[in-house]
């Protein structure tokens, strides 16, 4: 089943208040999706979430904790996952954490959750190029060769001399991928500013929560190549909620 036809099937309960159908209807598609293809996969379970996350269905324990299950169940289900997508079913997860009650399989999920925070923002940082010029913006419309006598942003098949239209066709392409790379570092960065904050606080809030083990989250932070300052920070913020808390 691919993404169109799942979205078709659930939309109509947007507005419907009516949890039971949307859970049993997003559950049965959900391993059609999975078989039409990963991509798909993750793009129903993520509207899924989004759906719970942004809509009143009159239960919101319940809604919340449906939409762990699903973000959940997306994280486990898919061999791999772009960078985006898996950030925005974590920060599902974070809405979701009143639903997760203390004790030793919470301990559990957190340090799996805490992992799979840190090596995301970790796979986002390793793309992004913290020297990148974004005041060198990519053409709109790029010019032939001088002798083509052509206006810029004509099709390359309107270059008669095969020389000029080669020379051409590769000034194309290499704008064509500055665009690209344009886009994809510009992004990185807006995840990166949105997300990064997120990703700290839900570590906070997870490792705040009981039982306590701060030398569970230390090693976690060592790890995975936190700056020393950020693990500072954490460890510090951390310590003093769980002071705050048995005052």
């Amino acid at each position: 089943m691919t993404y169109e036809d799942a979205i078709s099937q659930i939309e109509p309960l947007r507005y419907s208040g009516d949890l039971d159908s949307l859970e049993r209807r997003a559950t049965s598609l959900e391993a059609g999706t999975l078989a039409e293809s990963p991509e798909d996969y993750l793009r129903f379970m993520l509207h899924v979430c989004d759906m719970l996350s942004s809509h009143d269905f009159r239960d919101y324990e319940r809604q919340t904790s449906l939409m762990h299950q699903f973000a959940l169940r997306a994280l486990a289900n898919a061999p791999s996952i772009p960078v985006e997508v898996e950030l925005r079913l974590l920060a599902h997860q974070e809405e979701a954490l009143g639903t997760s009650s203390p004790g030793q399989q919470w301990a559990a999920e957190r340090h799996t959750r805490a992992v799979r925070w840190l090596k995301a923002m970790r796979r986002l940082d390793e793309g992004r190029k913290e020297d990148f010029d974004f005041s060198d913006l990519p053409a709109l419309n790029v010019a032939p060769p001088a002798g083509a006598g052509l206006p810029a942003g004509v099709d390359a098949g309107e270059v008669e001399d095969p020389a000029m239209r080669t020379q051409y066709e590769e000034a194309l392409a290499a704008n064509h991928q500055k665009a690209e790379e344009f886009m994809r570092q510009w992004t990185l960065r807006e995840l990166r500013e949105h997300y990064g904050p997120l990703s700290l606080r839900a570590i906070r809030r997870a490792y705040a929560r009981p039982p306590f083990d701060l030398a569970e989250l230390q090693r976690i932070l060592d790890e995975h190549v936190l700056d020393d300052e950020t693990k500072r920070s954490l460890m510090r913020s951390v310590r003093e909620e769980i002071t705050a808390q048995s005052r």
